[in-house]
């Protein structure tokens, strides 16, 4: 079904009158306007919202409903506490922001270059894999040590940082 919305935009003081065409498919639950803000900004617009109002329809697909906009998405800032007391960072804080501007190098280094950008994720692909089945079993006095001398490393950076 195709809907005709009309919208009084303001403009210097003036009213211009505004058509807007929503068509709307039941069946496939598809839903598009001639504004294009949810192609362009991912964001319903208002006369998709009052041609749904009208119709009746109270739920939306999923597809409609974007990753950023809901509450039970991992975040990648929300991985590290955050510590309220002045300027002092956490280990785990500078972990975190020493492997994301590291990341961040490598993958300006490789983005333009089709094969690297391969070799780099299937080496990225084969640490996760393993970290993950080291995550699994109990620590060995290896992975101690040198979850000693990170922490150390990183003791030294602060002290660093704060002198």
């Amino acid at each position: 079904m195709s809907y005709k919305v009309l919208e009084d935009i303001i403009f210097d003081e003036r009213f211009k009158e505004t058509k807007f065409s929503v068509d709307i498919d039941k069946k496939k639950y598809n839903f598009v306007c001639n504004c294009h803000m949810f192609e362009f900004k991912g964001i319903i617009c208002k006369h998709m919202v009052t041609v749904l109002i009208r119709d009746g329809i109270i739920s939306l697909p999923d597809k409609y409903i974007l990753g950023w906009w809901r509450r039970d998405v991992s975040r990648s800032y929300t991985r590290v506490k955050i510590n309220y007391n002045g300027w002092i960072s956490t280990l785990s804080q500078l972990r975190y922001d020493k492997l994301c501007s590291v990341f961040a190098k490598l993958v300006d280094l490789v983005v333009d270059d089709e094969d690297s950008t391969q070799a780099t994720m299937e080496w990225m692909e084969s640490q996760l894999t393993a970290l993950r089945k080291s995550n699994t079993k109990p620590s060995c006095g290896s992975n101690i040590h040198v979850e000693d001398s990170v922490q150390e490393q990183f003791l030294d950076a602060r002290e660093a940082a704060t002198a």
